[in-house]
Order: C-alpha cells, then structure tokens, then sequence
C-alpha cells in the first residue's frame, strides 16, 4: 500500500469490524471524498480492491472484515445526512489531535464523541481511536 488513505482505510474497517464483532452486527462503509483534495476516481479502484481483500482474506498487515458486508460506496456529505452526522460526530476528534488538546479541554470531544467511541474493558487506543505508528501518541498531550 503506497497511499496514506490506503493505510488509513485499512485502520478504519479494522476498528469498524471490531465494533460489529462486539454488537453482534453488519455495517456498510460509506466515503466522503474531500471535494478538491482527492479526486473519486483516483481512490475509488484502489480502496475497492483493498476492501474486496479485507472482506474476504486475512494479511500480514490487516484482520479479515466479514462483518462489513457491502461493497465500499462514496457519496458526498452535501447529499447524505448520515455522513454529515459522521462529520460532526468526527471533527473533534480532529480537533483535539490537530491542536493537542487534552481530555476535557475541548467539550464537544468529552461529551458528544468520547463516550460513543468503541472501548473495551476502558481501552480506547486500538480500538475506538488508531495511532500510527504507535510512536506518534508519545508526544500527544492526550495521553499525558
């Protein structure tokens, strides 16, 4: 995998399956292409294969993702209310890694996005939030 949103769209479905494992559940997973930033067509085949792989097939570098059963799909946030409640549900923890911010310095993270990300036994790191790699969070006040 050479493209940075490869890496990350295999640590998404991997934190996605764990969730569905745990809730007993199938999911989809939609795209929102940054209108400007990446181009559809240029992500779309590459993602596609690699979540074909995913769904299917265990790797040395992913766990297999049966749980998410459809193939991946794009839509634009401007035209689906379900990936404009992800985006608002998203952004602060963008926000609180962007600016370094620790728990409880920001809100809208400590009361609308940390108490719904998935945890187990308390744990957040590898399964509800994905550092990579594992030594970028050395420097994060977050986990300070």
């Amino acid at each position: 995998m050479q493209y940075t949103h490869d890496i990350a769209y295999v640590f998404l479905l991997e934190r996605f399956q764990k969730y569905l494992l745990e809730n007993k559940g199938l999911g989809i997973c939609i795209i929102d292409p940054r209108e400007g930033q990446v181009e559809k067509s240029f992500i779309g085949e590459e993602l596609d294969r690699i979540h074909n792989k995913m769904r299917w097939e265990e790797d040395n570098f992913w766990q297999k993702c049966p749980n998410v059963i459809e193939r991946l799909l794009f839509s634009t946030s401007d035209k689906t209310v379900g990936i404009q409640i992800a985006d608002l549900f998203c952004y602060p923890v963008y926000h609180v890694f962007e600016y370094d911010k620790r728990q409880g310095e920001y809100w809208r993270f400590d009361e609308l996005t940390l108490p719904h990300l998935f945890q187990k036994n308390s744990k957040l790191d590898g399964l509800g939030l994905k550092f990579f790699p594992d030594e970028t969070k050395r420097d994060l006040r977050f986990f300070s």
